[in-house]
């Protein structure tokens, strides 16, 4: 892949595990521009174990709430921009990577949202589209789409982190158009973060320019 600005990509999977066997081929969005607005809002619960007739009480850890995050997207088509996009297909794209029923899983799609070195598994769980502009037969040439994605994490994944263990695979894989090395660390370890000492065993300099058609080693990670 050559040197440049990295797109934000959304791929849609199957199941939670996000393996490769999982992704659903062909069904991904490409972002014309990246987001212009990016929110991450984390909730903890506490449970209140004030006694009766007491003033005070200590605040209980019950859970971490999974993390929400508000993308805001704009898809244009007017071409002034130097890419000439078809407003209506792009939203319907986006609709049908992150929105559609899927029949075999019985549900919407998860999504992997990657954009650089950020890699999120998610389900969408609101999406408003605002058309903002529009020709003379009122096609839209501009439209906004503000979505919330909540994260998720499969039960055997999760185990793990909480355990603090770290995989133990050796993997080799080669590299597609499109592909970032922390995308590619989430999909072999289930982690993005190993993302420098995959770079490291394969002696790259540079992460970010990454060449199609060329082999990297996944090793296995210690903790």
């Amino acid at each position: 892949m050559e040197q440049g600005l990295t797109k934000l990509k959304i791929e849609a999977f199957k199941g939670p595990k996000f393996r490769d066997k999982d992704k659903i081929s062909g069904l991904e969005f490409t972002a014309m521009f990246n987001p212009t607005t990016f929110n991450r809002k984390l909730e903890i619960e506490y449970q209140d174990g004030q006694g009766f007739g007491t003033s005070s009480a200590s605040k209980k850890f019950k859970k971490i709430k999974p993390q929400d995050y508000n993308i805001e997207l704009l898809v244009d088509g007017t071409g002034a921009s130097g890419i000439e996009k078809n407003v209506s297909d792009e939203v319907a794209q986006f609709l049908k990577v992150c929105a559609e029923y899927n029949g075999e899983a019985h549900r919407p799609n998860y999504v992997m949202i990657s954009w650089a070195k950020l890699i999120l598994k998610a389900v969408l769980t609101t999406v408003d589209v605002s058309y903002t502009l529009f020709d003379r037969e009122g096609v839209p040439l501009r439209a906004r789409i503000g979505a919330t994605f909540s994260g998720t994490v499969d039960d055997d994944l999760r185990t793990k982190e909480e355990k603090n263990s770290s995989p133990d695979l050796t993997h080799s894989r080669v590299i597609k158009e499109g592909d970032t090395l922390p995308l590619m660390a989430e999909r072999i370890y289930g982690n993005s973060k190993y993302y420098l000492q995959v770079a490291k065993a394969n002696g790259l300099k540079n992460f970010r320019n990454l060449k199609p058609g060329e082999k990297l080693f996944f090793p296995p990670i210690d903790k």
